[in-house]
C-alpha cells in the first residue's frame, strides 16, 4: 500500500508537470534505445529526449488521472508514466517515451519515462 500511495505520489506531480512543460515539443525525434542503467548512469545526457527500454513490469498504479508502472530490465528500475492503458504485473513491455531527468520528493529523487 506504501509502494502504491508513492507511486501515485510520484505521478500525479509528474503528469501536472509533463503537461505544463511540453516535453513532447521539446523532445529530438531521434530516440536511444538502451538499459535503464545507461539512461541513469548520465541523466543529464538523455534528459527531454526520447528512448526506448524493454523489461518486465514490477507495480502499476491505475487511478483516474493517475497511470504509471515501474519498469527493471535487470540493470535498474524505472518508473514510466502514461496516458495509455497499464499493464498487468509480470508483463514484458517495450516502450518509447521521454525521458525526465528527475522529480526530487523529499530527499529522494526519481527518473521517469512518459510515455509516447
Amino acid at each position: 500500500m506504501r509502494k502504491l500511495i508513492y507511486i501515485s505520489l510520484v505521478i500525479g506531480a509528474f503528469s501536472f508537470a509533463y503537461k505544463n512543460m511540453g516535453n513532447k515539443e521539446k523532445a529530438k525525434k531521434e530516440t536511444y534505445s538502451m538499459t535503464i542503467a545507461e539512461i541513469t548512469s548520465d541523466t543529464r545526457l538523455y534528459d527531454n529526449k526520447v528512448v526506448s527500454i524493454e523489461g518486465l513490469v514490477e507495480s502499476s498504479a491505475n487511478l483516474l488521472f493517475l497511470r504509471g508502472y515501474t519498469l527493471n530490465d535487470s540493470t535498474g528500475t524505472i518508473l514510466v508514466l502514461t496516458d495509455k492503458s497499464v499493464p498487468n504485473e509480470g508483463e514484458f513491455v517495450k516502450v518509447t517515451g521521454v525521458f525526465n531527468q528527475r522529480l526530487k520528493i523529499g530527499n529522494r529523487t526519481v527518473s521517469t519515462i512518459t510515455e509516447q
